[in-house]
């Protein structure tokens, strides 16, 4: 149970850190 609520809340992040990156291009562009 722990390893897989570590890799939701990993994916959560990546998921995350993914739409920061978009949103900050669209927001330079």
């Amino acid at each position: 149970m722990d390893e897989e609520y570590d890799v939701i809340v990993l994916g959560t992040g990546l998921k995350e850190c993914i739409l920061s990156g978009l949103l900050s291009v669209d927001g330079l562009k």
